[in-house]
């Protein structure tokens, strides 16, 4: 607003000068004598000086489109050489008399022919400041061209850079997202931390480890014929078990729980996980860990039968379970998998392979960390294992609440 009413105001001072300036005491009769101290338009190139910063003013500091004020400032070159050539040219005209003959008094002793053969020879005052306003108005309009299209393209490079940035931000979060569903989300945060995929591993003292199959799924569902899709529909069948599994897996009452990977018809979690910096590996966390993945096996045995119900099916699930030390980390480099090592894990699976269908089997080492929590046990029973001899394990029959 300042810009603007200062530039309008420049703008009518300059012509509130040509217009109001007038000739007094015949001072612009060029057939009379002369003294320029008796007009009052002394220096009338002062008034194409004042248009020049009327437009200086209004190509720099109005905001306007440059096609705006180029026609304003075409507009007011036209209007000042109207006012020069003809609502004011004895102005003009007088002071380039007295620039070619400074020491005349009286003009009528010089004949109007050596008048015009001077003034021919030499820019008069109105024809050079026409030149120098139509100089500065062509100047301005190519300046004011270059400045918008600079503007337009750091506009235009500017909002690239910002959808770039929204992109960059949303590849960001994506592959934070499938980093987690790929690995457990302390890894996943160490991975974007560091910004590289490397050798990752942890050492765990107390772990619950559990493997979860369904025999019967390919020994009597599984087949492939014309009939199912050359097996696609039981993929599919097995694909919304397995979802059903992991669905369960967000409620948080399981979210010490991770889920390892599935292998066929097998599904592999482990519980205690977690980052050392929350839990030190205390025999009540394990406690809690253990209970919780009872608890998810009891659930994955309801989600089952639901199943069944709905598929007119007879899917049974053959359970594992065992607890202790194991390393878990990362391996592979394109494509990282996450996954846990150790004699643990291979008990677990064996409690699994050894186990009856629709039975959950556990070490003798495990239930006795859970029977002071109320879950009731079957057996003990002994099982052969392969590296491992023979073992003795129980059959898990009942669910309890979990410590809290």
């Amino acid at each position: 607003v300042l810009a603007i009413f200062t530039t309008l105001v420049v703008y009518i001072i300059a012509i509130i000068q040509i217009v109001s300036c007038e000739c007094v005491d015949e001072s612009c009769d060029h057939t009379s004598s002369r003294d320029p101290q008796n007009s009052s338009c002394d220096y009338p190139m002062y008034f194409y000086i004042s248009g020049m910063l009327a437009m200086l003013c209004s190509a720099v500091f109005l905001k306007l489109d440059h096609i705006i004020k180029d026609i304003l400032m075409v507009l007011a070159v036209l209007s000042y050489i109207i006012i020069m050539h003809y609502g004011k040219r004895s102005i003009f005209d007088n002071f380039d008399d007295f620039l070619l003959f400074p020491n005349e008094t009286n003009l009528t002793n010089i004949s109007s022919e050596d008048r015009e053969e001077s003034k021919r020879q030499i820019l008069m005052l109105k024809e050079y400041g026409t030149v120098y306003l139509l100089m500065l108005a062509l100047a301005l309009i190519a300046l004011g061209f270059e400045v918008e299209r600079t503007a337009r393209m750091d506009f235009l490079q500017r909002r690239h850079a910002a959808q770039k940035k929204d992109q960059m931000e949303d590849f960001k979060t994506n592959n934070g997202i499938l980093l987690r569903n790929l690995l457990p989300g302390h890894v996943a945060e160490h991975f974007m931390g560091c910004g590289k995929i490397g050798l990752y591993h942890d050492d765990y003292s107390n772990v619950g480890v559990m493997f979860a199959s369904i025999p019967n799924f390919f020994a009597e569902f599984y087949a492939e014929n014309d009939v199912n899709n050359n097996g696609l529909e039981c993929m599919r069948v097995l694909n919304e078990i397995i979802a059903d599994f992991d669905e369960l897996l967000e409620k948080y009452k399981f979210n010490c729980i991770e889920k390892i990977k599935t292998i066929g018809a097998t599904y592999m979690v482990a519980a205690g996980l977690t980052p050392k910096a929350v839990y030190d590996g205390a025999d009540t966390d394990l406690d809690v860990y253990l209970c919780n993945l009872c608890e998810f096996a009891f659930a994955m045995q309801d989600c089952i039968k639901r199943i069944n119900k709905h598929s007119f099916n007879n899917f049974q699930l053959r359970i594992g379970i065992n607890h202790g030390s194991l390393v878990a980390g990362v391996i592979g480099a394109t494509k990282p998998q996450y996954d846990i090592w150790g004699n643990t894990v291979n008990v677990a699976s064996r409690m699994e392979s050894t186990g009856k269908i629709g039975k959950i089997q556990v070490t003798e080492e495990s239930s006795l960390v859970l029977e002071p929590y109320g879950f009731r046990f079957e057996g003990p029973h002994f099982v052969q294992v392969k590296g491992k001899g023979t073992m003795k394990a129980r059959f898990l029959i009942e669910r309890k609440v979990i410590p809290t």
